[in-house]
């Protein structure tokens, strides 16, 4: 297609491009449609296809400009990019689109494009991160922490309940008789046998003021109110009235730190014991010291350079972390439709985050490119296995839903940008960092 082609720089990753097609190309094509048309349609006092093309014109003019657009732009447009070697990320936005007999079809599309990569060093950074090493409280702390997953309640008599203490309460809870409970909305709670760890900071703080000082046998009536923002909806701006009782009083019993608690852990010595512990903690630290040191790579990297990331690219990244957030709220049994946040406002707070993530992305992209790394078909394939693995389905399911969506070469470009971080990180003097708290 013969045509005409501007390109204006809006900016680092937005195009104009102006497109004209000549008048005789534009003119034939009318032509070629106005004939349809006049073979097609019946107008009053005229049989069909002996409509004079002067009525025909006049009377479906909107009706074939459109038509004349649809056989033009198209193909145009991909000409324009093909000539000026762009290439735009989603659909191109129209504009100026306008055209008059006899006279060259004339529109503008605006789009985004990958703006021009100039990398900063990427070799040989310096950053620091935590140090490796397990120290001896490291270990002791982790010991009693497994001791107290491990640890069991007992019963206690002869005295009241006391912080700390683990109270057993029957209860029952419901708005108070005075009215002061929301209108129109009853709430009856009753529960037996309930476990309440007094003191605790997920204990609400009404529950430990009227346990403490408490005895097995024992009654005792208070009110809550609970604030307008409060988690549990059905309570959240309201006043409950609750009465419990107590039935036990138990206290959390610690296992003894030695070679039998190890045995009932499947290991043959606390010696043993001690040293997987360490090899774990080790492991934790090792994730951990790459995962900061690659975070602080990612960010000395981008204070280096100036680069302007296409908003296609910032809105798909944003949608991927809201799924996340949706993903993990409903692991967690919260139904993210309902959930009383403000999506809007998550999407805001998440732009910053977003753009730097693209950011980075595309630095490892050149990166990448610049030091010829690529994935394989047997990684990519590898991949997917693990992807499958986690997910609990097939891998034929996996790969072609991958296959339908593209997600192959998303899946692909990902592995080379993991290439590329990895070849960062390798090549990066890492400093322990001073013990935090230190």
């Amino acid at each position: 297609m013969d045509i005409e082609v501007q390109v204006e720089e809006l900016s680092q990753v937005r195009k104009k491009v102006t497109v004209e097609v000549p008048a005789e190309q534009a003119s034939r094509e009318f032509r070629k449609i106005l004939g349809q048309f006049k073979s097609m349609v019946s107008l009053p006092g005229f049989r069909r296809g002996k409509a004079p093309l002067g009525l025909i014109k006049r009377q479906f003019k909107k009706d074939i400009e459109s038509e004349l657009y649809h056989n033009l732009v198209p193909p145009a447009l991909r000409e324009a990019f093909k000539q000026k070697e762009l290439s735009p990320l989603g659909e191109p936005e129209l504009d100026d689109l306008n055209y008059e007999e006899g006279r060259p079809l004339v529109f503008s599309a605006r789009l985004e494009v990958l703006p021009e990569v100039r990398l900063p060093v990427y070799k040989g950074l310096q950053v620091s991160a935590p140090s490796l090493q397990v120290r001896d409280e490291d270990l002791d702390q982790e010991l009693e922490r497994l001791r107290d997953q491990n640890s069991s309640l007992i019963a206690v008599e002869g005295r009241t309940v006391d912080d700390g203490d683990f109270a057993v309460i029957d209860l029952k809870g419901s708005a108070p008789a005075d009215g002061s409970g929301s209108v129109g909305q009853d709430t009856e709670i009753q529960e037996d046998g309930m476990v309440v760890h007094v003191g605790d900071e997920r204990t609400h703080p009404a529950f430990t003021r009227a346990l403490i000082g408490m005895e097995a046998g024992q009654e005792e009536t208070f009110d809550v109110e609970y604030p307008d923002d409060y988690a549990e909806k059905e309570l959240a701006g309201r006043k409950i009235e609750y009465r419990i009782r107590v039935g036990e009083v138990k206290v959390k019993e610690l296992p003894e730190l030695n070679d039998d608690f190890a045995m009932d852990l499947g290991l043959e010595s606390l010696e043993e014991l001690r040293q997987q512990v360490r090899e774990q903690l080790e492991a934790q630290r090792s994730q951990n010291r790459e995962r900061e040191a690659k975070n602080a790579l990612a960010r000395q990297m981008l204070e280096s350079v100036s680069l302007q990331v296409p908003e296609i690219l910032v809105q798909e990244q944003i949608d991927q972390k809201i799924r996340q957030i949706a993903y993990n709220m409903a692991s967690q049994g919260v139904d993210p439709a309902k959930a009383p946040l403000d999506w809007a406002s998550v999407r805001r707070d998440l732009r910053s985050e977003a753009e730097n993530d693209v950011r980075f992305q595309l630095l490892l992209t050149e990166v990448a490119r610049a030091e010829n790394l690529s994935a394989e078909d047997e990684e990519v394939k590898e991949e997917i296995l693990q992807i499958a693995q986690s997910a609990g389905e097939p891998v034929e399911k996996v790969n072609q839903r991958m296959q339908k969506g593209g997600g192959i070469e998303d899946l692909r470009s990902r592995l080379q940008r993991r290439k590329a971080l990895e070849l960062i990180y390798g090549s990066a003097r890492i400093e322990e960092e001073a013990e935090r708290g230190e």
